[in-house]
């Protein structure tokens, strides 16, 4: 087979419009909700394993920062 007759049928079918006859049900609410919360979470255990390198980090350019203000 040639590429032509594979990419046209697949164009057509992707390009052509047609009704979706779809909805949300509520679950998809809860899947959503449960997404964020998962981040968020995620998101703070991440900092909670690396706050002591990154609070390490902030007091060094805190502190560098007053070295040179000061000379």
């Amino acid at each position: 087979m040639t590429r032509k007759t594979l990419v046209l049928p697949l164009l057509w079918t992707v390009l052509s419009p047609s009704m979706a006859w779809a909805y949300t049900d509520p679950g998809t609410g809860a899947l959503l909700l449960q997404l964020a919360f998962g981040g968020v979470a995620g998101l703070a255990v991440v900092l909670k394993l690396f706050w002591t390198a990154i609070k390490t980090r902030v007091v060094g350019l805190v502190q560098r920062s007053k070295r040179t203000d000061a000379a």
